[in-house]
């Protein structure tokens, strides 16, 4: 949960392009770490982002 909301957090202002920069990496450093058990959420959450802006520019 705290996955999804520091994504939505880190997506609001930013473009599409800029968006589309984030990476596990900025999300794991702007969550101060996450412990090991729970990596994959981080990367969950960035694969529900890529895939979010790709159906977006899909669909125009």
């Amino acid at each position: 949960m705290a996955c999804g909301s520091a994504i939505t957090e880190m997506v609001k202002g930013r473009t599409t392009s800029e968006a589309r920069e984030l990476r596990t990496e900025d999300l794991v450093q702007k969550l101060g770490g996450l412990p090991q058990g729970s990596a994959h959420a981080s990367h969950l959450a960035i694969d529900t982002l890529t895939a979010l802006l790709q159906n977006r520019n899909q669909n125009g």
